[in-house]
């Protein structure tokens, strides 16, 4: 009954109270609860109408038309690169020229070609031609070369001059060395090949100066390796390797292999004789008794002592000494003397060629310098140039004979020249 009277007594304010909860109620479900109304709409569809159309046969042309186009041309493009300039040396395969000098490589004629004209440096010296990257240049210094007959020291002075002029011609980047040998001696002035720079040319020229010059107080034994200027190392023999170790190196040979260690292109030896390329035994007395040889020193004293009192003569009157080697001195003042009995064997040019050929192989594989083709031994030569006396080769010399059989197994060249006016002639000839 307390309950009734309340709701009775505040009617009012419970509908409003019933109305508020209901709003509320309403309230709570509309934020949690979301309708979604989704209408979808077709795209409307176009059909066109399908027309069918009679096909009209083609008609052949009744008036022929003829066409006169030409063809465009089609470009070909020729590349030429020439070089004239001399080059170091590059990865460049069978490319030789030790003697021949230019290499060039075409095209089959289609037009679309690529010529390569490369030149190896080319060289004259005294008459004789050569080319190649690395050049090796030997000189005769013992007493064969300044014979009057071939020209005597006066002579080598030209040759010096050929020489300097020469190197002075080649390009800067073209390699060189030069070496000077006696009997038993070869001096180099570089331990390797070097650039054919200004500074190296003028030592090469300060070095060979002194060499076998000329003066008015000049003594009879004063002449070869001695007479060269400082600077230089003498050439040992323990570079030499292979089945030719520990033979006689003497005059030119030790030199040469020694050109063939460095892999130069082309070797140039100036020389007066075959030189003591030899092995040798002793002689027994019953070969060459004790009075023999007592007498043959004798001879030999005496013929000294006429050298000297011809060559003071000669200095009074302003020419070079003589020069002379035992056997030629003894020959010269007492014809006829006989000389001992030489018990040796000569190296013959087909020795002489293998120990180059082998030489050069054996110091390939260690040779730092770049080679055109790495499978293949690059090509070279050996040259000579022999100088003889003006009246021609002596029947009992087999000098020049070894000299032409040995350049033709190693690619090169021989030459002799005769006398003074034979090496005169020479010279004037490399200026051409």
């Amino acid at each position: 009954m307390g309950k009734k009277k309340f709701f009775a007594g505040h009617a009012k304010s419970t509908a409003l109270l019933t109305s508020l909860l209901i709003h509320v109620v309403i309230v709570v479900v509309a934020l949690f609860a979301v309708v979604v109304s989704v209408v979808q709409r077709t795209e409307p569809e176009f059909k066109a109408p399908v027309v069918s159309r009679p096909k009209m046969p083609l008609k052949k042309l009744q008036v022929p038309i003829k066409t006169n186009k030409k063809p465009k041309p089609k470009l070909r493009r020729q590349i030429v690169v020439k070089t004239a300039r001399t080059m170091p040396e590059l990865q460049i395969p069978e490319i030789r020229g030790v003697k021949g000098g230019t290499g060039y490589g075409h095209g089959n004629g289609s037009g679309n070609i690529v010529g390569m004209d490369f030149s190896l440096p080319r060289l004259k010296f005294l008459g004789m031609e050569g080319s190649g990257e690395k050049i090796f240049i030997i000189l005769d210094s013992t007493p064969w070369i300044m014979f009057d007959e071939l020209g005597g020291l006066p002579g080598y002075t030209v040759i010096k001059e050929e020489l300097i002029r020469l190197i002075k011609s080649l390009d800067s980047t073209v390699l060189f060395s030069v070496a000077v040998y006696d009997h038993t001696r070869a001096i180099s002035l570089f331990p390797k090949m070097v650039p054919a720079s200004s500074k190296n040319v003028t030592a090469l020229e300060k070095w060979l100066a002194p060499l076998n010059v000329v003066t008015g107080t000049m003594r009879d034994n004063e002449y070869g390796t001695q007479t060269l200027g400082p600077g230089g190392f003498e050439i040992p023999e323990d570079f030499i390797e292979g089945s030719f170790q520990g033979i006689r190196t003497a005059h030119w040979l030790r030199p040469g292999l020694f050109a063939m260690h460095q892999q130069a292109d082309a070797t140039f030896v100036l020389s007066g004789n075959w030189g003591a390329l030899y092995d040798e035994k002793p002689m027994t007395k019953a070969q060459w008794s004790d009075r023999q040889r007592a007498r043959y020193k004798q001879v030999k004293t005496e013929a000294h002592q006429k050298l000297a009192q011809e060559n003071e003569q000669r200095r009074q009157e302003g020419l070079p000494p003589r020069v002379l080697t035992d056997r030629q001195l003894i020959d010269h003042y007492f014809p006829g003397t006989q000389h001992p009995p030489l018990n040796i064997r000569w190296y013959s040019p087909t020795e002489i060629s293998k120990a180059f050929i082998e030489q050069r192989k054996l110091s390939a594989s260690k040779e730092t310098l770049i080679t055109r083709n790495k499978k293949k031994l690059r090509e070279f030569s050996l040259n000579v140039i022999h100088l003889i006396p003006k009246t021609g080769i002596p029947e009992t010399d087999p000098s020049g004979t070894r000299y032409e059989e040995t350049v033709k197994k190693l690619n090169g060249e021989y030459r002799s020249l005769a006398g003074l006016e034979g090496i005169k002639n020479a010279t004037a000839g490399s200026d051409e």
